[in-house]
């Protein structure tokens, strides 16, 4: 196996202590030292400038330049000594090795009548380039972590919130700070918003502020709060009401009482309208992939449906003509399997057609399409799958098209879970419409999510579900059960009633 390499340039005018050195390293069982060797101090700089050597071993007194002036001269244009020198001194000479040390040597060696220095030469030179690797990378660190933050001052300088601090006087919040953005941003001069522990509350709207107030005033009294978020309108000095997203810290004392809070109010309003615009759209394009799907199940049901029977038709009429005779045998055996594959076909096709558009969710309405999927599920996984459809007496205003749709896709989004991650043997359906709302509840006994959980950006069906009921204007609500299970519940305005989603 090659041995790792290390190049070392020596610097000696004692030639049998070059050779020394060299027959020392040479020995070493674990690395390949290539040599450069100077007789001069001279020679030893221009060597050190041309090779870039991992290390230099440096005898004190050259003929042109003694150690410490060596060191002086290797030096860079920063100050620094570019590569580690490790000194080779005689036994009277320590101190002076000591004081090559403190004008930047890395380490030293006495050089003994014996030279039992050079047992000691390669695990020194190891030794001193774990220590060179050791500094660099401290180096490095440190400089990236300068990097950092110089960069983070310039983002801060350059954020468009407005960062805020208030003293916790009681129930009231007395403004102590906030960044000179605050008039560009919103309007508001400092003099009027230091100290005044009246301006924040009546600027919430009137829609939101006991909720936010209420919100914020419970994080600061739970002793394990640190952390507040919140998103909520906010009046403009010009009257306006705008979206901002506030985040903030509070910060306690040792006791856990609540001293101050530090922010930042970040204005959001076209991120509140861009995401209404996207709602829109993705109702939108629902509306156009459902419609496709329909068109799509439809012409694949009138076309290749017909085709399909027809083929099987002229299967069944080939074989009637044909001779009951021995000749004839092989070809009625060749139509019986051509019959056998079109049956598969065509109960592929329907397969495709159901799973586009169940015909039964337009033939019989989304209750019968709730049971009927029910039953599919539990064929299909042996999970036992209860439906309970409730309407109320003489209640006429049923789901709209939009609506049933989009119920019975969740619905199998939720069976989907069920069989995939939860473990459950048992799932509860409960679908309910009245005048005041349409519910749909779907239990099951499975392991439920963990606790605390929050909808992860990757969480493509829960999130889906969400977007689906927002996009209708109701409400969703993920349920960790006591006894072990999930149920997810939606709730919908009755149709032509679409109120503001939320979830």
């Amino acid at each position: 196996m090659t041995k790792p390499q290390v190049r070392v340039l020596i610097v000696e005018d004692d030639l049998v202590d070059r050779m020394a050195c060299r027959r020392a390293l040479a020995q070493d069982p674990d690395y390949e030292f290539v040599l450069f060797e100077a007789e001069t101090g001279c020679q030893g700089l221009q060597l050190a400038h041309a090779q870039k050597p991992d290390c230099v071993l440096l005898d004190y007194h050259l003929p042109d330049l003694n150690g410490l002036e060596f060191l002086a001269e290797l030096r860079n244009d920063l100050g620094e000594i570019p590569v580690p020198v490790m000194m080779l001194t005689g036994a009277d000479n320590a101190s002076v090795a000591v004081e090559a040390m403190k004008r930047g040597a890395q380490d030293y060696l006495v050089k003994d009548v014996n030279r039992q220095y050079l047992e000691l030469l390669p695990a020194v030179i190891q030794r001193v380039l774990r220590e060179q690797r050791t500094l660099m990378e401290k180096k490095q660190a440190e400089q990236e972590l300068k990097d950092l933050s110089d960069r983070l001052l310039h983002i801060l300088a350059s954020t468009p919130a407005v960062h805020y601090a208030c003293r916790i006087d009681g129930e009231h919040f007395v403004p102590t700070y906030a960044s000179p953005n605050l008039k560009g941003i919103w309007g508001y001069d400092l003099k009027e918003y230091l100290g005044n522990a009246e301006w924040w509350w009546p600027g919430i709207h009137p829609e939101g502020r006991d909720s936010v107030v209420g919100a914020l005033r419970a994080a600061t009294m739970a002793i394990d709060r640190s952390h507040y978020a919140h998103e909520y309108r906010f009046r403009h000095k010009d009257g306006a009401y705008r979206w901002l997203h506030d985040e903030l810290q509070i910060i306690r004392d040792q006791a856990g009482q609540p001293l101050e809070i530090v922010g930042s109010w970040l204005d959001i309003t076209e991120r509140k309208q861009m995401e209404h615009q996207l709602r829109d759209l993705a109702a939108h394009l629902q509306a156009v992939r459902e419609e496709e799907k329909t068109s799509i199940a439809r012409e694949i049901h009138d076309d290749l449906g017909g085709t399909l029977t027809a083929l099987k038709m002229e299967a069944y009429w080939l074989a009637d003509e044909l001779p009951a005779n021995q000749e004839a045998a092989a070809f009625l055996e060749r139509i019986k399997l051509m019959a056998q594959l079109i049956d598969d076909a065509t109960n592929v096709t329907r397969r495709i057609i159901t799973g586009l558009r169940p015909s039964i969710l337009d033939d019989l309405g989304l209750p019968a399409a709730l049971e009927w999927q029910a039953g599919q599920f539990h064929k299909r996984t042996g999970i036992e799958c209860r439906v309970n459809c409730v309407h109320a007496e003489g209640f006429e205003n049923k789901p709209n098209d939009t609506q049933s749709i989009n119920l019975f896709r969740i619905f199998q989004e939720t069976l989907t879970n069920a069989s995939r991650h939860s473990g459950a043997s048992k799932v509860e359906v409960e679908f309910r419409c009245n005048d005041d709302e349409i519910m749909l509840s779907v239990s099951d006994n499975g392991c439920g999510l963990p606790e605390n959980h929050v909808v992860a950006s990757t969480s493509y069906g829960l999130l889906g579900m969400t977007e689906r009921v927002e996009q209708l204007g109701g409400t969703i609500k993920f349920n960790s059960l006591s006894g072990g299970g999930l149920s997810v519940t939606v709730r919908l305005p009755p149709a032509g009633n679409k109120k503001k989603g939320k979830s």
